[in-house]
């Protein structure tokens, strides 16, 4: 007979490491398989109820005799995946407090280019298979008339991350109103925001100080947003300095991690309870005129990753394109650099912004050869897509817990 195993929500402390076994004690999933709240078993359709946890291993009630039905079928003796989904704080909720660490999946998948393309489950099957891939949901998205195939598509993956902007419209008010809107009503709950906070070219001639309205921003998500995790993206990646147009002075030499240039964003970034990086691998590897200024670059990032997990956060890296018509071997190497360094984040979002493949922000806009670099999140079957990237990051990229 075939067995299909469902949904189980559990009350297991936050990075508890199980096994699964049935009731009989066969291994159904081996230990550190999943951690979290609740485990996801894909595939679900028919109850199988938890019998009890003990020595950090989950007995649910099984029987392989049992006729049960259900498409895709899983064997008795196949190993089932488990997804990790923290519970969802119910809106309206008291805030958890500062620096509450963030356990989402290990790699988000999402953009703006081609994210209607997830709408088709067959676009991201694999990399939703593989227990450690979720949606990445950029606030700019949200009208794409698609979103809500994309929630039901990834529907067991997990809450989500999502990536807004701080300021303007984007204030404490927005998240009773906009956010429930355009985001919770269309079948999404991230609990962790990425936050783009005003580091443009011209706002390096002064410090910035927007603590105190941040941390108003962060009590709001927490209390009206049903958001644990506020990042503030940090990467220093345009020109600066003076502020003057055409100045090639990377920010990373004038102001390293350490100096106090950065209070105010390290004190958001504590109180969010997150940090991330948005450095395009080619960006990092190749974005500065000069090579002081490139392994300035390099080390900002590393220095930011090994503050982040110093200080107990959930730490965020970006991987998007930038201009290259070979982003995936682009971002493998970028992986590789990290890993080597043993600076691994708490999360990967593949990710883009837009059809010519670079963020907004950068030194320049998209260039007259677009069409060479186009940028899409595709299908993970693909080459180069940020869905093939994604699918590689979760099958190979380690993280930091």
């Amino acid at each position: 007979m075939r067995l299909i195993l469902a949904l189980a929500v559990l009350a297991v402390p936050v990075g508890t490491q199980f096994a699964i076994q049935s009731a009989a004690g066969r291994d159904i999933v081996p230990k550190g398989a999943g951690t979290g709240l609740a485990v996801i078993v894909p595939g679900a359709q028919d109850r199988i109820l938890p019998v009890g946890i003990a020595e950090n291993v989950l007995r649910i009630k099984s029987d392989c005799a049992a006729a049960l039905h259900g498409d895709p079928p899983f064997g008795c003796d196949q190993s089932v995946q488990v997804v990790a989904q923290p519970a969802i704080p119910a809106v309206g909720s008291a805030p958890p407090g500062p620096a509450a660490r963030q356990p989402d999946a290990a790699v988000s998948l999402g953009g703006t280019s081609g994210f209607e393309s997830l709408a088709a489950p067959s676009a991201s099957a694999q990399f939703r298979a593989s227990g450690r891939g979720g949606y990445y949901l950029h606030y700019s998205a949200t009208d794409n008339p698609q979103l809500p195939a994309i929630a039901r598509a990834f529907a067991g993956t997990g809450p989500g991350v999502a990536e807004i902007s701080f300021g303007g419209g984007f204030n404490a008010g927005f998240w009773s109103t906009d956010w429930r809107r355009q985001v919770i009503a269309k079948g999404f709950q991230p609990t962790a925001v990425i936050v783009n906070i005003d580091l443009s070219a011209t706002a390096f001639t002064t410090k910035w100080q927007s603590y105190a309205d941040f941390k108003l921003f962060v009590d709001a998500a927490r209390r009206d947003g049903g958001v644990k995790t506020l990042a503030p993206i940090t990467s220093p990646n345009q020109s600066g300095g003076s502020g003057a147009a055409g100045d090639a002075t990377s920010v990373a030499v004038i102001h390293p991690w350490s100096d106090a240039w950065w209070d105010d964003v390290r004190a958001a970034a504590l109180y969010g309870g997150g940090i991330a990086l948005d450095g395009p691998p080619k960006f990092y590897f190749e974005g500065l005129p000069t090579a002081v200024q490139q392994k300035a670059y390099q080390q900002f990032t590393k220095d930011v990753i090994a503050w982040g997990h110093a200080n107990n956060l959930w730490v965020s890296v970006l991987v998007s394109p930038y201009h290259e018509k070979n982003f995936q071997a682009y971002a493998q190497r970028f992986y590789d650099s990290l890993r080597a360094a043993d600076r691994l984040p708490s999360h990967w979002a593949v990710v883009n912004y837009n059809a010519c493949g670079r963020a907004s922000g950068f030194q320049d806009d998209c260039k007259p050869d677009a069409a060479a670099y186009y940028s899409t999140v595709g299908t993970e079957g693909a080459t180069n897509t940020q869905a093939a990237v994604a699918l590689w990051y979760a099958r190979h990229a380690r993280v930091r817990p």
